[in-house]
Protein backbone atom coordinates (compact mmCIF):
# COMPACT_ATOMS: atom_id res chain seq x y z
CA UNK A 1 0.00 0.00 0.00
CA UNK A 2 1.43 3.47 -1.13
CA UNK A 3 1.66 6.00 1.58
CA UNK A 4 2.65 9.59 0.26
CA UNK A 5 0.50 11.37 -2.15
CA UNK A 6 3.82 11.76 -4.35
CA UNK A 7 4.50 7.85 -5.05
CA UNK A 8 0.32 7.37 -5.89
CA UNK A 9 0.74 6.78 -9.44
CA UNK A 10 -3.32 7.51 -10.62
CA UNK A 11 -3.01 7.88 -14.84
CA UNK A 12 -4.95 6.48 -16.66
CA UNK A 13 -6.98 4.62 -13.42
CA UNK A 14 -10.58 5.41 -12.27
CA UNK A 15 -9.74 6.93 -8.51
CA UNK A 16 -12.91 6.43 -5.92
CA UNK A 17 -12.69 8.25 -2.62
CA UNK A 18 -13.29 5.43 0.50
CA UNK A 19 -14.87 6.27 3.49
CA UNK A 20 -16.93 4.04 6.16
CA UNK A 21 -20.43 5.44 5.35
CA UNK A 22 -22.76 4.14 3.24
CA UNK A 23 -22.36 6.09 0.24
CA UNK A 24 -18.91 5.38 0.75
CA UNK A 25 -19.19 1.98 0.38
CA UNK A 26 -21.66 1.94 -2.94
CA UNK A 27 -19.20 4.66 -4.59
CA UNK A 28 -16.61 2.29 -4.30
CA UNK A 29 -18.68 -1.05 -5.78
CA UNK A 30 -19.93 1.76 -8.71
CA UNK A 31 -16.55 2.55 -9.55
CA UNK A 32 -14.91 -1.42 -9.10
CA UNK A 33 -17.45 -2.37 -12.05
CA UNK A 34 -17.11 0.72 -14.33
CA UNK A 35 -13.04 -0.17 -14.02
CA UNK A 36 -14.16 -3.64 -14.88
CA UNK A 37 -16.11 -2.83 -17.52
CA UNK A 38 -13.31 -0.46 -18.74
CA UNK A 39 -10.48 -2.46 -18.17
CA UNK A 40 -8.89 -0.08 -16.18
CA UNK A 41 -6.73 -0.53 -12.85
CA UNK A 42 -9.02 1.06 -9.44
CA UNK A 43 -6.96 2.97 -6.91
CA UNK A 44 -8.75 3.53 -3.84
CA UNK A 45 -7.62 6.84 -1.90
CA UNK A 46 -8.47 7.47 1.48
CA UNK A 47 -7.66 11.05 2.87
CA UNK A 48 -7.48 10.62 6.77
CA UNK A 49 -4.33 9.50 9.10
CA UNK A 50 -2.68 6.38 8.67
CA UNK A 51 -3.60 4.07 11.39
CA UNK A 52 -7.37 4.35 11.33
CA UNK A 53 -7.20 4.76 7.03
CA UNK A 54 -5.14 1.59 6.40
CA UNK A 55 -7.91 -0.93 8.47
CA UNK A 56 -10.69 1.15 6.44
CA UNK A 57 -8.62 0.81 2.85
CA UNK A 58 -8.01 -3.22 3.63
CA UNK A 59 -11.12 -3.64 4.98
CA UNK A 60 -12.92 -2.35 1.20
CA UNK A 61 -10.40 -3.77 -0.83
CA UNK A 62 -11.20 -7.39 0.94
CA UNK A 63 -14.81 -6.77 -0.29
CA UNK A 64 -14.00 -5.69 -3.45
CA UNK A 65 -12.40 -8.98 -4.32
CA UNK A 66 -14.55 -11.20 -3.47
CA UNK A 67 -16.91 -9.62 -6.59
CA UNK A 68 -14.62 -8.59 -8.74
CA UNK A 69 -11.43 -11.05 -8.58
CA UNK A 70 -9.04 -10.24 -11.48
CA UNK A 71 -9.63 -6.41 -11.32
CA UNK A 72 -5.92 -4.73 -10.64
CA UNK A 73 -6.17 -2.74 -7.67
CA UNK A 74 -3.80 -0.68 -5.61
CA UNK A 75 -4.34 1.53 -2.61
CA UNK A 76 -3.34 4.42 -0.49
CA UNK A 77 -3.93 6.71 2.77
CA UNK A 78 -2.70 10.03 2.62
CA UNK A 79 -2.94 12.70 5.19
CA UNK A 80 -3.88 15.44 2.94
CA UNK A 81 -7.28 17.80 2.86
CA UNK A 82 -9.41 15.71 1.03
CA UNK A 83 -10.91 18.62 -0.86
CA UNK A 84 -7.12 19.61 -2.69
CA UNK A 85 -5.67 15.84 -2.97
CA UNK A 86 -8.94 14.76 -4.91
CA UNK A 87 -8.66 17.37 -7.02
CA UNK A 88 -4.98 16.84 -7.50
CA UNK A 89 -5.66 13.05 -7.96
CA UNK A 90 -8.78 14.28 -10.52
CA UNK A 91 -6.19 16.18 -13.02
CA UNK A 92 -4.53 12.98 -14.07
CA UNK A 93 -6.98 9.87 -13.25
CA UNK A 94 -9.11 9.03 -16.13
CA UNK A 95 -11.97 9.12 -13.54
CA UNK A 96 -12.45 10.14 -9.92
CA UNK A 97 -15.76 8.28 -7.82
CA UNK A 98 -16.73 10.07 -4.91
CA UNK A 99 -19.35 8.95 -2.12
CA UNK A 100 -21.97 11.65 -1.11
CA UNK A 101 -24.70 11.52 1.65
CA UNK A 102 -26.24 14.93 0.99
CA UNK A 103 -25.56 16.46 4.29
CA UNK A 104 -23.10 19.01 3.30
CA UNK A 105 -20.23 20.16 2.54
CA UNK A 106 -16.83 19.60 4.97
CA UNK A 107 -13.22 21.47 3.69
CA UNK A 108 -11.83 18.39 5.80
CA UNK A 109 -13.76 15.73 6.04
CA UNK A 110 -14.10 12.48 4.15
CA UNK A 111 -14.23 12.40 0.45
CA UNK A 112 -18.02 11.69 0.68
CA UNK A 113 -18.87 15.62 1.95
CA UNK A 114 -16.43 16.99 -0.37
CA UNK A 115 -17.86 15.83 -3.64
CA UNK A 116 -19.67 18.88 -4.72
CA UNK A 117 -16.49 20.84 -4.23
CA UNK A 118 -14.40 18.64 -6.21
CA UNK A 119 -16.26 18.63 -9.55
CA UNK A 120 -16.28 22.17 -10.12
CA UNK A 121 -12.88 22.24 -10.68
CA UNK A 122 -11.63 18.25 -12.31
CA UNK A 123 -10.06 18.14 -15.91
CA UNK A 124 -11.52 14.87 -15.82
CA UNK A 125 -15.02 14.01 -15.21
CA UNK A 126 -16.17 12.93 -11.37
CA UNK A 127 -18.85 10.51 -10.33
CA UNK A 128 -20.86 11.72 -7.22
CA UNK A 129 -22.60 8.16 -6.05
CA UNK A 130 -25.17 9.12 -3.06
CA UNK A 131 -26.82 6.40 -1.07
CA UNK A 132 -29.06 4.04 -2.78
CA UNK A 133 -31.92 2.28 -2.13
CA UNK A 134 -32.92 -1.16 -4.50
CA UNK A 135 -35.46 0.30 -6.60
CA UNK A 136 -36.50 -0.36 -10.45
CA UNK A 137 -33.65 2.30 -12.59
CA UNK A 138 -34.67 3.41 -16.00
CA UNK A 139 -30.78 4.16 -17.72
CA UNK A 140 -28.85 6.55 -17.72
CA UNK A 141 -30.26 10.36 -18.34
CA UNK A 142 -28.38 13.67 -19.73
CA UNK A 143 -28.99 17.04 -19.52
CA UNK A 144 -28.60 18.60 -23.33
CA UNK A 145 -27.79 22.59 -23.75
CA UNK A 146 -28.00 22.41 -27.46
CA UNK A 147 -24.16 23.76 -27.74
CA UNK A 148 -21.49 22.96 -29.05
CA UNK A 149 -19.72 22.84 -25.59
CA UNK A 150 -22.33 19.93 -25.04
CA UNK A 151 -20.28 17.84 -27.11
CA UNK A 152 -18.06 15.83 -24.12
CA UNK A 153 -21.12 15.91 -21.94
CA UNK A 154 -23.41 13.93 -24.65
CA UNK A 155 -20.42 11.69 -25.50
CA UNK A 156 -20.06 10.66 -21.72
CA UNK A 157 -23.45 9.88 -21.57
CA UNK A 158 -23.56 7.40 -24.97
CA UNK A 159 -20.70 5.59 -23.81
CA UNK A 160 -21.71 5.08 -20.38
CA UNK A 161 -24.70 3.93 -21.69
CA UNK A 162 -23.03 1.55 -24.09
CA UNK A 163 -20.61 0.36 -21.70
CA UNK A 164 -23.44 -0.60 -18.82
CA UNK A 165 -25.95 -1.78 -21.89
CA UNK A 166 -28.70 0.70 -20.27
CA UNK A 167 -30.73 2.95 -22.52
CA UNK A 168 -30.59 6.53 -22.60
CA UNK A 169 -32.27 9.44 -22.16
CA UNK A 170 -31.62 13.01 -23.53
CA UNK A 171 -33.42 15.38 -21.92
CA UNK A 172 -33.20 19.29 -23.07
CA UNK A 173 -34.81 21.50 -20.28
CA UNK A 174 -36.58 24.35 -22.34
CA UNK A 175 -37.83 27.55 -20.05
CA UNK A 176 -39.77 29.34 -23.08
CA UNK A 177 -43.32 27.34 -24.17
CA UNK A 178 -43.62 28.94 -27.65
CA UNK A 179 -44.44 26.27 -29.68
CA UNK A 180 -42.41 27.45 -32.72
CA UNK A 181 -39.30 27.72 -30.04
CA UNK A 182 -39.62 24.41 -28.92
CA UNK A 183 -39.83 22.69 -32.26
CA UNK A 184 -36.66 24.41 -32.87
CA UNK A 185 -34.62 23.17 -29.61
CA UNK A 186 -36.31 19.47 -30.93
CA UNK A 187 -34.73 19.81 -34.69
CA UNK A 188 -31.30 21.51 -32.31
CA UNK A 189 -31.33 17.96 -30.07
CA UNK A 190 -31.99 15.80 -32.84
CA UNK A 191 -29.08 17.14 -35.19
CA UNK A 192 -27.06 17.63 -31.70
CA UNK A 193 -26.91 13.41 -31.49
CA UNK A 194 -27.12 12.46 -34.78
CA UNK A 195 -23.54 11.57 -35.20
CA UNK A 196 -23.72 10.04 -31.60
CA UNK A 197 -26.14 8.08 -32.51
CA UNK A 198 -24.37 6.27 -35.91
CA UNK A 199 -21.35 5.76 -33.54
CA UNK A 200 -23.36 3.72 -30.61
CA UNK A 201 -26.07 2.01 -32.98
CA UNK A 202 -26.67 -0.37 -30.18
CA UNK A 203 -27.54 2.20 -27.10
CA UNK A 204 -31.64 2.56 -27.50
CA UNK A 205 -31.94 6.65 -27.18
CA UNK A 206 -34.99 8.71 -26.22
CA UNK A 207 -34.96 12.32 -27.08
CA UNK A 208 -37.01 14.57 -24.84
CA UNK A 209 -37.59 18.53 -24.83
CA UNK A 210 -39.17 19.60 -21.95
CA UNK A 211 -40.51 22.53 -19.70
CA UNK A 212 -39.44 23.82 -16.24
CA UNK A 213 -36.02 24.77 -14.20
CA UNK A 214 -33.30 22.18 -15.74
CA UNK A 215 -32.03 21.78 -11.98
CA UNK A 216 -35.20 20.93 -11.14
CA UNK A 217 -36.41 18.78 -14.04
CA UNK A 218 -33.40 16.28 -13.58
CA UNK A 219 -33.40 16.16 -9.50
CA UNK A 220 -37.26 14.99 -10.45
CA UNK A 221 -35.62 12.22 -13.16
CA UNK A 222 -33.06 10.97 -10.95
CA UNK A 223 -34.58 8.50 -8.60
CA UNK A 224 -35.04 6.23 -11.34
CA UNK A 225 -32.13 6.54 -13.10
CA UNK A 226 -28.86 4.76 -13.13
CA UNK A 227 -26.77 7.41 -13.84
CA UNK A 228 -27.36 11.54 -14.51
CA UNK A 229 -25.05 13.37 -16.82
CA UNK A 230 -24.52 17.01 -16.73
CA UNK A 231 -21.54 19.29 -17.61
CA UNK A 232 -19.29 22.01 -15.40
CA UNK A 233 -20.22 25.56 -15.06
CA UNK A 234 -20.80 27.69 -18.13
CA UNK A 235 -22.70 30.91 -19.28
CA UNK A 236 -26.34 29.89 -20.83
CA UNK A 237 -26.14 30.27 -24.49
CA UNK A 238 -29.27 30.70 -27.17
CA UNK A 239 -30.78 27.51 -25.74
CA UNK A 240 -29.71 27.46 -22.47
CA UNK A 241 -30.99 27.84 -19.16
CA UNK A 242 -27.71 27.19 -16.90
CA UNK A 243 -27.83 23.56 -17.47
CA UNK A 244 -24.32 23.35 -17.18
CA UNK A 245 -24.27 25.17 -14.23
CA UNK A 246 -23.12 22.61 -11.34
CA UNK A 247 -25.02 23.61 -8.18
CA UNK A 248 -23.73 21.27 -4.93
CA UNK A 249 -27.25 21.66 -4.45
CA UNK A 250 -28.04 19.33 -7.31
CA UNK A 251 -24.50 17.19 -6.96
CA UNK A 252 -25.78 16.15 -3.48
CA UNK A 253 -29.63 16.36 -3.50
CA UNK A 254 -29.86 14.02 -6.49
CA UNK A 255 -31.28 10.83 -6.18
CA UNK A 256 -28.61 8.55 -8.16
CA UNK A 257 -25.06 8.71 -9.23
CA UNK A 258 -23.73 12.15 -11.09
CA UNK A 259 -21.44 12.53 -13.45
CA UNK A 260 -19.75 15.84 -13.92
CA UNK A 261 -17.80 15.96 -17.13
CA UNK A 262 -15.76 19.42 -17.41
CA UNK A 263 -16.72 20.61 -21.02
CA UNK A 264 -13.99 22.74 -21.98
CA UNK A 265 -11.20 22.37 -24.89
CA UNK A 266 -9.20 20.02 -22.70
CA UNK A 267 -12.29 18.13 -21.56
CA UNK A 268 -11.50 14.08 -21.98
CA UNK A 269 -13.72 11.33 -22.86
CA UNK A 270 -13.91 7.99 -21.90
CA UNK A 271 -12.54 6.66 -25.33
Amino acid sequence: MDRTAQSLDVHGAIVVGVDTSPAGRQAAAWAAQQAELEGRRLVLVRTTGPAEGEAVVADVVEQLRHTHQHLPIDSAVVAEDAVAELRRLAQDAHLVVIGSDGHGLSPHGTPWQVGPRVVRTAAHPVVVVPRLTHIDRQGVLVGADLTARSGPVLRFAYEMAALRRLPLLVMHVARETASARVEDARRALAETVSGLGEQFPDVAVRLEVTHGWPTGRLLQESPQMHLLVIGQHHKPGAFDAALGHVRSGMVSRAECPVAVVPIGSDAVALA
